[in-house]
This record gives structure tokens, C-alpha cells and sequence, in this order.
């Protein structure tokens, strides 16, 4: 890809500062004392603390929880409870994290996720192989939400790398292996929701489901071993119930559709019923995706797909936009093969999804959102850059 000089400096210029802004990012939070004490995994060994002293049927109960927290800080104290809101696989899979203790546990999360980018990068080298192979590991590394992963001790780099082999294995026909790989998906439940969308956009659907069944089947049977069928009875309740600002969930911090409608009508509008809306809403998006779905190239409805989930997911945070990096790459593999004058419109898009995290600095998600919906109608609607007719991303 030829660039004027101009436009060169300029995109030199955003990159430094894009790096200087995401180093400093980092390290403004690294710098913070003891920061594991209110990282993510102090609520993932929460659940392994509770499972592991036979207390798994009340997995989901808040004082439960809020006891159990307490003693993994002791003799420092909350006043608020950081809920465990995974499937109770979760805190199986973090119980022998619970021998290392909160400080060394957040540690091993931050090289887990190390892990977990590098090898979405050296897959990503044989899909994206017309980027270079320093460009997709230090733009991974450097993206603000996987630093957000790494700062607050989530585990969204193995969701995107998840999402990474489904999306080789679909683009590959193998719909099995697919489907197969989507169970794991449950780990984090929201990111579920992609799958109507990969169903529509696989050929050999048969396969598809027969591996979704299976790893579907495998991950109801280990929670409900783990649990009890009580604990994943009371699961959704508590979810809906700790969506909210006094448990973490400040709708302002959130990327989705769900807290975007609770942040402007709230107050007048129960959450079960904007869940109500948020499904409807989820369920036509569906409806449209499958009419333009023969009107668009595999990649192209590969990126709405993503999008889309994290719009209707409900819980999306800012380490959870990792998963934008796929998309990202889609794009820029297609701008860097491409010989002819490249179409603004893929630019535009591919800007803004890399630069779209800078509002979780500012609390901006309520920006993000709308971008965010932006960038999936204008994928829908552009018929001149985006069709299959036009040999775009193939």
C-alpha cells in the first residue's frame, strides 16, 4: 500500500502518540498500589473458594460471595461485593489458583494473557499473511482493550483467540470443528450470541451443530456437576441482578446496546423489560443479517457478526473490545493486498475501530455504542465496496 508522503507523516504521527497514550494507559494503572485487591480475579477466585469448600449450590449468593471475598483480602476489607458472574466452569478451572493467593494469582492471569496474544499472533500471521508480522503482533499487544485485559486481570485474550479459530475453521468449510470450538464460547456467555450469526454464515451447517451440540452438552454437564442444578437455576437472576452501577456495572463504562437504553431511560423503563427490548432488537438483527447475508463477502459478515454480538451482549466492558481486533485485521489484510485505490470507506472503519477504545479512558462507551452501530448499518448498506461482486476480501 502506496502512501502520499502527507498522509504517511500523518499516520507515523498518530502512532506515536497512539503508543505513547497506550503505554501510559498501562502504566498509570500498574503504578497502583496493590491493584489486584480490585482486579477481576478476585472475583474469579471468589467462585474457586466457594466451589472448593462444597458450598457450590450457593455459588450465586451474594452474601455467600461477599463473605468469601473478605477472607481472600483479610485483614484488609470491602465494602462492596466484586460478584463472580462467570458459569461455575470458571471457578473450577481457577481452583488450583487458589493455592497461589489473590497477588500471585493476578500475576499469572497477566502471563496467561501474554500467552494467550502471542499465540493469536502467530496464528494470525497465516491468516492475515498480507500484514506484516510485526504489525499484527504490536498492534495486538498495544490495543486498548487487551491492555485493559491485562490491567484489570480479565481473560478476553482467550475469547478472541477462540474467536480466531473459529473464524479460520469457517473460512476453511470446517463446520464441525466450528461449532466445536464455539462451546467453549460459554465460558463468557455473552459472546454466545454470535452463533445464530456463524450458523447462517456456514455452508455445512449439519456439522456446525453436531460440534455446538457436543461442546454445548460437555459444558452444561461440567457446571451442572460442579454446581447443582439450583446454583444454574438462580445464574440468570443474579446476573440481571448485579447489572448494576452499585455492583461494578455503571451503564456508562458499558458497551452495549442494553446500557446504553438503561443509561437514557432507566428511570422510567424497568431492566427486564429493556432485557425484553435488547432481545427483540437481538433477534431482528438476525432477520436483516440473514437477508444481506448472500449480498456480502464470508469476512464482511464475519465483522458484522462481531460487532453485533458486543452491541447485544449486555455486558461488554473495555477489556471485553479485544475482540474487535479481528475484524481490525480482516480490514487491514484486504487494504495491504489491495493494488488499487483504496475505498475511504474502509479507512474510515478501520480507524475507527482501532481508535474507538480511546473513550474507555473517559468513561465515553455511550460514544462507542453509536460507532459502534454506525460502522455495522454503513456494513449493511454498502453495496459498492462491501458485495461479493466486487471481489472485496477474497
Amino acid at each position: 500500500m502506496n502512501a502520499h508522503p502527507k498522509k504517511r507523516a500523518f499516520l507515523s504521527i498518530s502512532a506515536v502518540f497512539y503508543i505513547a497514550f497506550a503505554l501510559a494507559y498501562l502504566f498509570s494503572f500498574l503504578s497502583i498500589p496493590k491493584i489486584y485487591l480490585g482486579s477481576d480475579p478476585l472475583s474469579f477466585l471468589t467462585g474457586a473458594e466457594i466451589i472448593k469448600n462444597g458450598k457450590a449450590e450457593f455459588l450465586y449468593d451474594e452474601n455467600i460471595q461477599f463473605e468469601y471475598q473478605n477472607k481472600l483480602i483479610f485483614p484488609k476489607t470491602r465494602t462492596n461485593l466484586l460478584p463472580f458472574r462467570s458459569p461455575p466452569v470458571v471457578g473450577l478451572a481457577f481452583i488450583p489458583l487458589t493455592f497461589l493467593g489473590l497477588k500471585y494469582t493476578y500475576i499469572f492471569v497477566i502471563v496467561f494473557n501474554l500467552l494467550m496474544i502471542a499465540l493469536f499472533s502467530l496464528i494470525g500471521f497465516r491468516i492475515f499473511e498480507k500484514i506484516k508480522k510485526i504489525t499484527v503482533f504490536s498492534a495486538s499487544v498495544l490495543y486498548l482493550p487487551f491492555l485493559a485485559t491485562l490491567i484489570y486481570g480479565q481473560f478476553t485474550s482467550l475469547i478472541l483467540l477462540i474467536l480466531l479459530l473459529i473464524y479460520k475453521f469457517a473460512k476453511e468449510k470446517r463446520g464441525y470443528l466450528a461449532g466445536l470450538t464455539c462451546g467453549i464460547l460459554l465460558i463468557k456467555p455473552q459472546f454466545f450470541l454470535i452463533v445464530p450469526f456463524l450458523y447462517l454464515l456456514i455452508e455445512n451447517k449439519k456439522d456446525f451443530i453436531k460440534g455446538i451440540l457436543i461442546s454445548f452438552l460437555v459444558m452444561v454437564v461440567v457446571n451442572l456437576l460442579t454446581s447443582g442444578y439450583g446454583a444454574l437455576i438462580s445464574y440468570p437472576g443474579f446476573l440481571l441482578a448485579t447489572e448494576t452501577a452499585s455492583y461494578g456495572s455503571r451503564p456508562y463504562q458499558i458497551f452495549t446496546l442494553f446500557s446504553f437504553m438503561k443509561l437514557f431511560a432507566g428511570k422510567y423503563i424497568s431492566s427486564f423489560l429493556l432485557l425484553f427490548i435488547n432481545i427483540v432488537l437481538y433477534l431482528l438483527s438476525i432477520l436483516v443479517f440473514k437477508k444481506k447475508l448472500k449480498k456480502l463477502s464470508f469476512e464482511v459478515n464475519f465483522i458484522i457478526g462481531i460487532i453485533l454480538t458486543i452491541l447485544f451482549s449486555v455486558h461488554a466492558l473495555s477489556h471485553d473490545l479485544t475482540i474487535l481486533l479481528i475484524p481490525i485485521f480482516i480490514i487491514l489484510n484486504f487494504i495491504f493486498g489491495e493494488k488499487k485505490k483504496i475505498p475511504k470507506s474502509y479507512m474510515t472503519i478501520l480507524l475507527l475501530l482501532y481508535f474507538l477504545p480511546l473513550f474507555i479512558v473517559i468513561n465515553g462507551a455511550v460514544i462507542s455504542v453509536l460507532l459502534l452501530l454506525i460502522i455495522a448499518v454503513q456494513l449493511f448498506l454498502c453495496r459498492d465496496c462491501l458485495s461479493k461482486t466486487s471481489a472485496v476480501f477474497s
